[in-house]
């Protein structure tokens, strides 16, 4: 009875997702996100309190309505969940899954919505002793804000 529990325990999975969400967010400037607006005043914080958008054109679609603060050049970034090889802890720079084998290039990285279809893909292709499961944020569009 207590081994199967322990394999039970083992075995189950967490959804990340509730914890680390995935999707997009506006970058205002270096590691820096909007979280909201209070009295008319944009309120920017770290990752974890960043508003997430469905969408790049959803958050597009925000910036050009709701912040249009002149001269702010603003990027759209994806909130996304990546396989890194085991050796990224040990040497620069991290190498990224591409589907095929480990690369240095981020954009190259298969990225994923959802931490069930990470996990998925770690199994089917056998990495889970030779890769990492880790959130990522790509850049994806650039918008710059004029007067």
């Amino acid at each position: 009875m207590g081994e199967r529990l322990k394999n039970e325990i083992l075995e189950m999975t967490f959804d990340l997702d509730r914890f680390f969400q995935p999707g997009y967010v506006i970058e205002l400037c270096e590691n820096t996100y909007y979280r909201g607006c209070r009295d008319k005043r944009v309120l920017a914080g770290a990752l974890p309190q960043a508003e997430r958008f469905p969408g790049i054109e959803a958050a597009e679609k925000f910036i050009y309505r709701h912040l249009r603060c002149a001269d702010w050049n603003v990027c759209i970034c994806q909130v996304c969940w990546v396989l890194l090889s085991v050796e990224s802890e040990l040497k620069e720079p991290d190498l990224y899954w591409d589907g095929r084998g480990f690369s240095p290039d981020l954009e190259k990285a298969l990225a994923f919505s959802s931490y069930r279809k990470i996990l998925s893909c770690q199994k089917r292709e056998h990495l889970q002793e030779i890769s990492m499961v880790d959130l990522r944020i790509f850049p994806r569009k650039q918008i710059m804000l004029a007067a």
